[in-house]
């Protein structure tokens, strides 16, 4: 009896951690909710916070729960995440135990059936993911492509699965073989489709890969988060799971942060402005008109507006305008590639802002990025056409607020 009291405490603690059923377990999804929406939105902030601190932007923390940390939280840590475990459970640890340097169980089929359903999932969540992350105004829309992905990437599991289920037994059936050739044209159904949707953002993905340092870094550091939460998955229930959560939850902190930083050095300078990214090539242009109200402005930020018309956009506020001048330090087209190769950024209150017009990029023009670089840049508004007549847009309208206010 004595050697079975200290164990008893540690029983008693683990069984109330774990759900004994289905109510308990719906208990929990509020929290969990929660929990993974408030990691999402920290670390699109975090993302956020340190692209725009490389241009000198630090108050950020004026307004909570924007849509732009949302998605870029999402962007950050949902799709990579969700790739890293399926080529991890779903590719990785099949391979390894079909091979042998795992232990395989009872039966290898499970191991082939995981195998060939992470080889359509896998692909899939990488053509998505590109989609969400890098699309833009100007490049060919992949929608029937991921449709049919999608549409054939589903049902042909559904199908084997209904031909071949999981609870039945180990045998060479006509169904069974049939079950495993439709997922395997399923798999290079879904190869096809998703190598034409990458080709579509081949250009940017080899730009992205220039810095492999980071990139593998980055892939790297996701991995190791996988594999330390696999581990303590595996521990659980032995009786010492608090002590391998607490343990574990400080080393992945440090790491996903890490991985952030990764991400904002290497992904997120790539994702399009209208997209909450920091892709400012696709970025929309602005003519702003000061009012008279207020404290008089400097002589600096006069000849900036009166140089620089339009400018172009890089973050905004319920309070501030944050612009810059778009032929700066080689344009958005070397800001993305250099994290220290930033412009001169402005800061505008709005209450000394009488009116804006914004501009969105053309869609039919092509990607100023692919343009010769021996072309010369007539144009302002980073060598866009059509830059110019939003110029003289821009002045017919400061003219016109100029006479109304009585500044003429």
């Amino acid at each position: 009896m004595s050697d079975k009291t200290p164990t008893e405490p540690n029983r008693q603690f683990n069984e109330q951690l774990v759900p004994r059923s289905a109510t308990d377990f719906a208990r929990t999804i509020p929290y969990w909710f929660l929990a993974i929406v408030g990691l999402i939105y920290a670390s699109g902030f975090v993302v956020v916070m340190i692209h725009l601190g490389t241009y000198g932007i630090r108050d950020v923390g004026g307004e909570l729960w924007k849509a732009r940390d949302i998605h870029i939280g999402v962007l950050a840590f949902v799709f990579p995440t969700t790739i890293v475990a399926t080529a991890s459970y779903m590719v990785l640890l099949p391979i390894l135990r079909i091979v042998g340097l795992m232990p395989a169980g009872n039966s290898g089929r499970p191991h082939v059936r995981r195998l060939t359903t992470g080889l359509i999932l896998l692909p899939m969540e990488l053509a998505f993911y590109c989609f969400a992350m890098l699309h833009r105004a100007g490049l060919a829309e992949p929608h029937m492509a991921l449709s049919l992905m999608l549409f054939v990437g589903f049902l042909g599991p559904v199908v084997s699965l209904r031909l071949d289920p999981l609870e039945s037994q180990p045998s060479k059936s006509r169904k069974r073989r049939l079950a495993f050739a439709i997922r395997l044209a399923s798999a290079a159904w879904v190869w096809v489709w998703s190598g034409y949707v990458l080709w579509t953002y081949w250009k940017l993905l080899a730009e992205i890969a220039t810095d492999r340092y980071r990139i593998l870094l980055y892939l790297l550091l996701l991995f190791a988060i996988c594999g330390s939460l696999y581990l303590a998955y595996l521990r659980y229930g032995s009786g010492h799971e608090t002590g391998v959560w607490l343990l574990t939850a400080p080393l992945v902190g440090l790491i996903y942060y890490l991985t952030l930083m990764g991400f904002q050095r290497s992904f997120f300078s790539y994702i399009p402005a209208s997209r909450g990214g920091g892709d400012y090539t696709v970025a929309p242009t602005v003519c702003i008109q000061l009012n008279n109200q207020g404290s008089p402005t400097s002589t600096a930020l006069d000849k900036f507006l009166q140089k620089t018309s339009p400018q172009l956009l890089i973050d905004e506020s319920s309070m501030m305008l944050f612009v810059a001048d778009a032929r700066e330090n080689g344009g958005p087209c070397e800001w993305r590639k250099n994290p220290h190769n930033r412009p001169i950024v402005w800061a505008i209150g709005r209450e000394r802002i009488a009116a804006i017009q914004y501009e969105i990029p053309d869609p039919n023009l092509p990607d100023p990025c692919s343009q010769k670089a021996s072309k010369p840049k007539t144009q302002s508004g980073g060598g866009r056409e059509g830059g110019s007549r939003f110029a003289q847009v821009c002045d017919f309208l400061t003219r016109v607020l100029k006479a109304v206010t009585g500044d003429e």
